[in-house]
């Protein structure tokens, strides 16, 4: 390496995060209307290779080896394990691509008398932003070659949504739900932590996905059947602490709950599932359906939905 000794450990954990989206075992199951199984089974064309040469496997230097095992021997502090509590920006994703952040780090790149930390840090984020498009396109060439095989409209749904995003702007609900799993998925695998990695204000930032969706001839049945494999996804990896965000206010107080947010509602109160913690915003203009709805005896046996009050500014 060209590198200071301080700042190739960015690189390193880039390649890291890079091989794993290259080599983790990735499953489509029998009527997934959306891919995002990983880590169990492995497709019959990716393998796994044992004491594989790979430079950068190790993302820590001996001194940093050292101080780890004495703060897990002496205190039992694991300092491999990252905190989470992450909420990435997934309107921003769906509407203008993963393309949009590696168009700014190369903007970035370009400008005179950059720093070797920053350099070294925007280039990290190339190499994060690539392995994202790797892991996506494992998922559609999966697709492909079992629609090969069985012809199954599902299955080339998968193939064109993941050859397309989330490098790419989200062309319809489909393909949002699609890029919103794929991002959600690989954050704890970046960070070595699933810990209450949540979705923000989904019926906001899908609203207009969900609309154009419904304008272009999509059933509600057709859009509940993607949010329910989601729901299954959400519930299946990581802790239950993965919040989706119904409702609030803007920045006028005005109440946010929109057709969408009921949707999500009545696909929560169909699954009943630990995870995701499903949150409404409440405030004084809250609609009273939307809270009639929400008192189920079902979902308060698993501790569902949270409820936070909110007034404006």
């Amino acid at each position: 390496f060209l590198i200071s000794p301080p700042f190739r450990k960015k690189i390193r954990e880039a390649l890291i995060f890079k091989k794993t989206c290259e080599e983790i075992p990735l499953t489509i199951k029998e009527g997934d209307v959306i891919a995002g199984w990983y880590g169990c089974e492995s497709d019959a064309d990716i393998k796994i290779e044992n004491n594989r040469d790979f430079a950068f496997v190790d993302a820590y230097t001996k001194k940093e080896r050292s101080i780890k095992q004495k703060l897990l021997s002496d205190f039992c502090i694991d300092s491999g394990r990252a905190r989470a509590h992450t909420c990435i920006d997934y309107g921003h994703i769906i509407t203008f691509g993963l393309k949009n952040y590696e168009k700014k780090v190369m903007n970035e790149l370009n400008k005179e008398n950059l720093s070797e930390s920053k350099r070294i840090l925007l280039e990290a984020m190339l190499i994060s932003i690539e392995s994202v498009k790797i892991y996506a396109k494992r998922f559609s060439d999966l697709a492909s070659k079992t629609f090969d095989k069985t012809k199954e409209e599902r299955l080339l749904k998968i193939k064109t949504a993941l050859s397309s995003v989330p490098y790419e702007p989200a062309k319809n609900f489909y393909e949002a739900i699609s890029a919103i799993w794929i991002m959600h998925s690989l954050i704890p695998i970046s960070e070595n932590c699933w810990d209450s990695l949540s979705l923000g204000r989904v019926d906001q930032y899908l609203y207009k996905k969900n609309k154009k969706s419904i304008e272009n001839g999509e059933s509600i049945d057709e859009l509940k059947g993607y949010l329910k494999n989601l729901f299954i996804f959400l519930d299946s990896f990581g802790d239950g602490a993965c919040a989706l965000n119904i409702g609030g206010m803007d920045k006028d107080g005005n109440d946010e709950m929109n057709e969408l947010s009921r949707l999500l509602l009545e696909v929560e109160k169909e699954m009943c599932l630990a995870a995701p913690i499903f949150v409404i915003r409440t405030n004084p203009n809250t609609p009273e359906d939307i809270i009639d709805e929400s008192i189920d005896i079902k979902l308060f046996s698993i501790g569902q939905p949270s409820y936070y009050g909110e007034m404006p500014c």
